[in-house]
Order: C-alpha cells, then structure tokens, then sequence
C-alpha cells in the first residue's frame, strides 16, 4: 500500500476568505492510509519551540509512540505547556472539537474510558455553543458508544436518543444512521435482538438513503454480526460478502476486516473451517493496523470459540 504524508503546518495562514481542507477532508477514503502533520510554529507563532503532532490510524500512531519512547528526543516540559494553552484555548472551534475528538478516540482505543468520557463531554460542550445540529448528533453517538462502554447504558440510551432528535431536526440521514446503528449495538449487548434487528435495518436504509456509503459498509457488517449470533451462517455470509466489496470500494478497513472475519466464521458454521480460516488469517493484518494487538486477541478467541463449537478442539486451543 502507499502511504501519505501531509503537512498542514501552514493551514492557518489563510487568506481572502480561504478555508483550507485536509487530504482526508477532501477524500474521506484515504484516512486509513493517511499521516496528517501539523505543529504551532507557523499558526500560534511558536517557531522554535519545537511542538508537532500527527494523526494517523491507531496502530501506527502506537507504532510511533513505542519508537519515541526508546529515544532520547523530547519535547521540553515548557514547551508542552505553552502547546496546551495554544491548542485547546486559541484554536477556532473546528480545530478545537478536532483535538478533543482525536483524543478522545484514541483514549478509547487503549481502555482508557473515563478520560475519553470527559474529552467527548468537552466536545459536546463546545458543539453545543458552536457547531450545526448534525455535529451535535454526532458527537452525542460518539459519547453515548462511550458510555456504553463504560458499563453506564442507562446515561448512554438517553444521551443517544438526543443524538436522534437532533439527527431528525437537521434532516441529516448520515446523523440518523450513526444514531440507529448505535442503538442497534446497545440493544445487540442487552440481548434484545429483536430491536437489535429494527434498527440495523433502519440504518443501513439511512446509510444508503444518505449516500453514506462507508455507513453503509459499516452497518451491514453489524448486520451481518448480527445473524452470525443467532447461528444464520447461511444469511451472515451472503451479508458479509456484499460488505466486503463496498468496504474495500471506499477504503474502510475496519468494514473490511470485520467483514472479512465475519464470513470466516459463518464458512466455519457452516462446515467449511478450512475456507474460514483462510479468511481470518487474512483480516489479522488489518484487525492489527486497525486496532492493534487488543483487536487481534479478540479476533484469535472469536475463532477458538467456532472451532470449538464444530469440534475442531486441538485448532481451538
């Protein structure tokens, strides 16, 4: 794969009304594959304090970390201190709700759920003094997966029933669907599958309706998780492959990697483990760049638990 390197350093020396946009903003389908640098020597006038930062998929920006933390390069103790009053502070809102999102997802990545918690509270609070309806939505179905996760569903049903009243309000159906897949993954963990059902089919319509096509990739992947839970090899299948192309169309490989292990596992219900395993030997490099080692252990004990239920014991240890 090619990999992009962009540097943004300049993104706020704009002019005559100017409003510049990343790579990934202009092409939303090379974020997996995409490194966006940026610093505050050229925008918050800092040249020579040396402070920069990247964002990029979480694998590598672990990568990175575990490369920097063996090195004897630093950022001065002064200087992160002045970074933390430019960023956060002086940015303009939309870089602002930027930063604390970014932060707060790659929280959530390494199980730090009450620091992402109040990252997410922050950009919420800030959304709601500045940004569009839909913005609003959005973030509140980022907080309330958050929440859920943190073990608080009650905070995190009623926090994404708001993000669905202000979807609908801002007629945006991207919203709508972020909305209802979210629901569809609380009702998925309380075990109630017939609702679980309602709303992965409300928002893979939404997706589609919306044009949203990695929404769309994404939902049918849940639905497609969804069968497989229920042992519908036969319908989890057909749904993982009809993914798998779409995810690969626009470039998402967290679709691309459930898919792909979806319908490994559906081809070991259905006795064919050979033809499964293939498959999720394949989606382990992308469960890894993806979601790092945590992802790949969960992948390794989704596949022992199916060999174990066809009989293929000795595989499954």
């Amino acid at each position: 794969d090619v990999w992009i390197f962009t540097d943004d350093i300049y993104e706020k020396l704009a002019y005559d009304g100017f409003t510049p946009a990343t790579i990934v903003q202009v092409e939303p389908r090379l974020r997996d594959r995409t490194i966006t640098m940026n610093g505050c020597s050229k925008g918050y006038a800092m040249t020579g304090w040396r402070i920069g930062f990247a964002g990029a998929p979480v694998a590598l920006i672990k990568a990175m970390d575990k490369l920097q933390g063996q090195s004897t390069s630093n950022t001065s103790s002064v200087s992160q201190a002045a970074a933390v009053e430019a960023l956060p502070l002086q940015a303009p809102d939309d870089l602002r709700l930027r930063f604390l999102t970014a932060q707060a997802a790659v929280r959530q990545s390494l199980g730090k759920l009450d620091e992402a918690v109040a990252l997410y509270q922050q950009a919420v609070q800030l959304a709601d003094r500045a940004g569009p309806a839909w913005r609003r939505a959005e973030l509140r179905s980022q907080l309330a997966y958050t929440l859920f996760l943190a073990k608080q569903t009650d905070s995190a049903q009623a926090l994404n029933a708001e993000a669905t009243l202000l979807a609908r309000q801002a007629q945006d159906l991207g919203a709508q669907a972020r909305a209802a897949n979210t629901d569809a993954i609380f009702y998925g963990a309380l075990g109630r599958q017939d609702d679980e059902l309602r709303f992965s089919q409300q928002a893979i319509a939404l997706a589609r309706q919306a044009g949203d096509r990695r929404m769309e990739a994404l939902t049918t992947a849940n639905l497609a998780d969804f069968h497989l839970k229920r042992g519908e090899y036969g319908t989890a299948l057909a749904l993982a492959q009809k993914t798998l192309p779409l995810a690969r169309e626009v470039r998402d490989l967290s679709s691309e990697s459930v898919a792909l292990i979806n319908a490994g596992l559906a081809h070991i219900g259905l006795g064919r483990p050979e033809e499964g395993i293939m498959l999720i030997r394949e989606a382990l490099p992308i469960e890894e760049r993806t979601s790092g080692l945590l992802g790949v252990s969960e992948v390794h004990r989704e596949l022992g638990h199916a060999l174990e239920k066809v009989g293929r014991l000795n595989e499954a240890w």
